[in-house]
């Protein structure tokens, strides 16, 4: 499923970093489409929220909170509200409603239910982290400080936020390149490792889409023999 979609945040607007998943599971499954994009979107904000608590420790750590900018600052508050307020809730399953012309009984999902589901969002950004800290190692002589391997988390969901930018390239990129200048390391350096980086994370997505294609094509042999048996 996320193999094969891998690539749709490259879409300008990103949707089909929703929507691709959500087509997938409902063509395999037979689940309804709204209600699967609804909840892949949902899963796509918990998982941002993740990443910018991820980069804001990484900002507190290297003493350079002051230098998150608003746009930061304003998802976080939008992406609390929508996760844990009530009243938000309610005011997004009107939106949808006017939307899509159909009432949705999307169910709220408590604090409670959701801090379960941070160590698995969480798990997945410091496992990014902690490769382009190896990244970063490879590519630098200066000692570096634990407090890189929360640069990708914020640089990764900031980029995702920029809507218009396909696969937030440009954006990431010179996130990467702030934070790590912050971080002491030579603006050559940082540039180099910002740039290596991208082509780093687009040689997974390409293992990971190949992966994707191979076990749909697989899934797909064994249906049809399956069929052609019965």
């Amino acid at each position: 499923m996320t193999g094969l979609n891998i690539f749709g945040k490259y879409i300008p607007g990103k949707m089909w970093m929703v929507m691709g998943n959500a087509v997938y599971v409902s063509e395999k499954c037979g689940y309804p489409l709204t209600q699967l994009s609804i909840l892949f979107f949902r899963s796509q904000i918990i998982g941002l929220w993740c990443g910018l608590i991820l980069g804001i420790i990484g900002l507190i750590l290297i003493n350079s909170i002051h230098i998150l900018n608003w746009v930061g600052i304003v998802s976080i508050i939008v992406f609390s509200l929508v996760i844990f307020s009530k009243k938000a809730h309610g005011f997004f399953l009107v939106s949808l409603k006017k939307i899509f012309h159909k009432d949705f009984n999307l169910p709220f999902l408590s604090f409670g239910d959701t801090v379960s589901l941070l160590p698995i969002f969480s798990a997945g950004w410091l496992l990014w982290g902690i490769g382009f800290l190896s990244l970063t190692a490879s590519l630098t002589e200066t000692v570096l400080t634990p407090s890189i391997v929360f640069c990708f988390p914020l640089a990764g969901t900031l980029g995702i936020i920029s809507l218009f930018s396909p696969g937030g390239i440009g954006v990431r990129e010179g996130i990467i390149v702030y934070y790590l200048s912050l971080c002491n390391i030579e603006l050559t350096d940082a540039v180099t490792i910002s740039a290596v980086s991208r082509l780093w994370f687009l040689i997974g997505e390409i293992l990971i889409f190949v992966i994707g294609y191979i076990a749909e094509k697989r899934d797909r042999k064994i249906s049809n023999r399956d069929r052609s048996i019965h």
